[in-house]
């Protein structure tokens, strides 16, 4: 079972402060003036030693969490801390986080706000901290700004589901019942044109829209109702490349069940497909 944070008291990193950076030794001092200033200020909106120790580690943590969540690191990172709550990300995940800074944003601001309660209240205000100790239980002498974004660590898969699920409930709330009769039209097709195969093949797409994950489910169904890429992105809080990937990806998915036969083009539809891979080739 993974620790929440170290349970020995900053009194013993003060007893093997030689062995320690100077760096450390001065965060010794620091959160035992943070300690003292809590027991002489009750209110919280008072403490300015506490509120620049926070500014300074959000700063720290803020940068770090929003680029390892860029570049696809910050999975591994929890999963070193052996996290008791697991971080998942699929391929769609990840590539929010790469295309959206928006994301980022609100998912760090999100984590350390949540980390820093539980920093305080554990490791400032009762003693927990340990610089001979990480989050993670390893032994080796940190610096608080290295405390802290372990705890960050620790908390964003909490954090990530959270958020992971409201955005869920955004997009779901943008989709709806599509009917064939409707992908029909987006295709170009009049009521009285769509043939049975037609009718068959925009079932069958609606089947793979309506068994997508919400975020393609709502892009999708926003497309076929005629929204334009830009007005998508405006409406879902996403952007322009997102839905744009989004749109290739399912596009890809209908063209493969095409070519390995489980889907049926109509004529006309077979020659417009041919028309775009000559134009792709020239």
């Amino acid at each position: 079972m993974a620790k929440e944070g170290p349970t020995s008291g900053a009194g013993q990193g003060r007893q093997g402060a030689g062995a320690l950076s100077e760096r450390v030794r001065q965060d010794i001092e620091r959160v035992e003036d943070v300690r003292r200033e809590a027991g002489r200020r009750p209110d919280p909106a008072k403490r300015p030693l506490t509120q620049h120790l926070a500014s300074e580690l959000f700063g720290y943590a803020y940068k770090r969490l929003r680029a390892k969540m860029r570049t696809g690191e910050i999975a591994g990172l929890v999963k070193q801390k052996n996290s008791m709550v697991p971080l998942v990300l699929t391929d769609e995940d990840q590539d929010g986080l790469d295309r959206n800074p928006a994301y980022r944003d609100e998912l760090a601001v999100r984590t350390i706000a949540e980390a820093w309660t539980r920093f305080y209240k554990r490791a400032v205000l009762g003693g927990q901290w340990n610089p001979h100790e990480l989050p993670d239980g390893n032994r080796a002498p940190a610096a608080l700004e290295t405390y802290f974004f372990g705890m960050c660590l620790l908390q964003f898969p909490r954090t990530y589901m959270t958020w992971r699920a409201e955005q869920e409930d955004k997009f779901l709330a943008h989709t709806k019942g599509l009917t064939a009769e409707e992908l029909e039209q987006a295709l170009g097709y009049r009521s009285e044109q769509a043939t049975e195969m037609v009718t068959e093949l925009c079932e069958q797409v609606l089947g793979m829209v309506t068994t997508a994950k919400p975020r393609t489910r709502s892009v999708m169904t926003m497309a076929i109702e005629g929204y334009s890429q830009a007005e998508i992105a405006e409406h879902l809080g996403i952007t322009v490349p997102m839905v744009e990937g989004i749109l290739y990806r399912f596009r890809q998915s209908v063209r493969s069940k095409v070519w390995e036969g489980r889907l049926r083009l109509p004529r006309d539809l077979q020659t417009l497909v041919l028309r775009q891979k000559r134009r792709a080739a020239a």
